[in-house]
């Protein structure tokens, strides 16, 4: 209690010539921290003051105080956020308890703004970058690849006033059947066809703030099939023997309307045992994740459509390409039978989809709270599809615009096959 007393002591005289926030623990450790943010049972920091910075919690009961950089001294067991600006009518309705999807109309007009040029830029035309000696063979050559490129419908809400998505588009590469996915964070638009090709989200906090990412009402929606990122489980380890356990449940997905019986709560338990005579530790995984003040959090990348051989719509075959290095590769393609009505894909072909006719469809929901107990709960919805299908023939032909969603694909001529529409 002596050395306590010191530390403090000292901290508080000498406060003024750090340059920094400093936490002062009740065990009379001191440290740095950015991004400080005192919630109800928790302090938020990060150690660097960078977007892409993993949040960093503390007790509040493990701390003494916190010395802002100006001299200022908090006590967090005593602190409580200043109170807010009796709320508009919108936001009263925004805050109450329960699952509230957000609209494009339930923004305030700067941030519907904000939103429609998120949707804009990724919906911006597709253009092609053909070299000069391939100009000629425009309109007269079959198309051997096609750029798919992924449209925004305008009922979707990429940011309000609290958080920001954004997505990429790389490929889940596996080296075998049994081996677990790696995140290729190259782009591959170039390879011979896009090669098990996955979507990855990351959410922005826009705000100043701590929020609260629910992982268990966060959704990605792809051919009907519903995933959640939140995997409740728990692995016990031990110095002589270790035993894992893991709790499915399925999120109660009807009333967000992705999937999933409305009212009804899948569940399961799967317990490995094990025995030992010494302690055991557990570790649970998150359902809430906490995301800094103007930081990212970027999620666990899914399959864009799915990891076993299947028709994805019409004429769109998802199917296993077979290599030499015996990699476990999926590669997708899209059929155009020269005997169809429609005929063969040429070279700078340009069909244009839109959100209702398009064959190809997904969407994203993602979930949180400005609490940690999560009791109020906004879902910000994102609908994508199939917005332009581009063939081209050559690696050199290039789509100019970076900002779009796009995946290459092979083109075939089966002739005893569906044919991909054309639009």
């Amino acid at each position: 209690m002596k050395r306590l007393s010191i530390i403090a002591f000292m901290f508080l005289c000498t406060g003024s010539a750090f340059a920094q926030d400093r936490v002062i623990t009740k065990d009379g450790d001191v440290f740095e921290a950015y991004r400080i943010d005192i919630g109800d049972t928790y302090l938020y920091y990060t150690k660097e003051d960078k977007d892409d910075t993993v949040l960093q919690k503390i007790a509040k009961t493990d701390v003494l105080m916190v010395k802002k950089k100006d001299g200022t001294k908090i006590d967090v067991t005593e602190y409580a956020p200043a109170s807010a600006p009796k709320p508009t009518a919108q936001a009263e309705s925004n805050e109450q308890p329960g699952i509230t999807q957000v609209k494009p109309d339930d923004l305030s007009a700067e941030t519907k703004a904000a939103n429609d040029a998120l949707i804009k830029k990724i919906n911006a035309p597709v253009e092609f970058d053909v070299k000069e000696k391939h100009q000629e063979d425009i309109g007269k050559k079959e198309a051997t690849f096609g750029y798919a490129c992924l449209g925004i419908a305008p009922n979707s809400v990429l940011c309000n006033e609290d958080i920001e998505v954004s997505m990429e588009i790389r490929r889940l590469y596996k080296a075998s059947k049994k081996s677990p996915a790696g995140w290729d964070g190259g782009r591959y638009a170039y390879s011979l066809v896009s090669e098990n090709p996955g979507i990855r989200f990351s959410i922005k906090n826009r705000t100043s703030k701590t929020l609260y990412l629910d992982l268990a009402n966060t959704f990605y929606v792809t051919m009907g099939q519903s995933t959640c990122y939140y995997i409740p489980s728990s692995t016990t380890t031990s110095n002589t023997s270790s035993g894992g356990g893991s709790v499915n449940l399925g999120a109660i997905t009807g009333a967000l309307g992705i999937g999933g019986t409305v009212g009804t709560l899948a569940n399961g338990v799967n317990v490995g045992g094990g025995s030992s005579n010494t302690t055991s530790n557990t570790t649970f995984s998150q359902r809430i994740i906490a995301i800094a003040p103007l930081s990212t959090v970027k999620l666990s990348p899914q399959y864009l459509f799915c990891n076993e051989e299947k028709d994805i719509s019409t004429g769109l075959k998802y199917r296993l390409v077979k290599r030499m290095d015996r990699s476990y590769i999926y590669g997708i393609y899209a059929n155009f039978s020269s005997e169809s009505q429609a005929g063969t894909m040429m070279y700078g072909d340009h069909y244009v989809y839109n959100p209702e006719n398009s064959p190809v469809k997904m969407s994203f929901f993602v979930a949180y709270s400005k609490t940690e107990n999560s009791t109020s709960t906004n879902v910000l919805p994102s609908y994508f599809y199939l917005k332009d299908m581009l063939g081209y023939r050559y690696y050199s032909d290039n789509i100019k615009n970076n900002d779009i969603l796009f995946l290459t694909i092979g083109i075939t001529d089966n002739k005893r096959r569906d044919s991909f529409p054309k639009q």
